[in-house]
């Protein structure tokens, strides 16, 4: 397993542990994005790209790179593994469109 360097710590990526989640970035691009949240609270913050709203830490696997996510602009979340899991076992669930085999959290349902 990977692992990166956080604050000090030694943090070990386990793929058990990845989100995938639809998100708008600052440009208001949106694209469903393989995240790992990273060990620190949210916190309320204001920048050029978040102007006084609630942010979270993650790692973004697809770019290798920290990132501040904007909580209101995380529409669907859900557990990338748990997903890929029961896709395996015969789930007629949907698998996203990005070839990387995580499967997409439908609007209404349980994830």
């Amino acid at each position: 397993m990977d692992t990166i360097e956080f604050r000090g710590q030694t943090i070990v990526l386990d793929p058990a542990r990845f989100l995938t989640v639809y998100y708008t970035n600052w440009k208001g691009e949106s694209a469903w994005r393989t995240v790992f949240l990273l060990p620190c609270p949210p916190e309320f913050n204001t920048s050029s790209f978040h102007p006084d709203r609630w942010i979270i830490r993650v790692w973004d696997i697809g770019k290798n790179a920290e990132r501040s996510y904007d909580l209101l602009k995380c529409h669907q979340w859900s557990n990338t593994y748990a997903k890929i899991e029961r896709k395996e076992e015969g789930s007629s669930r949907p698998t996203d469109q990005s070839g990387e085999g995580q499967v997409r959290q439908e609007t209404g349902t349980n994830p």
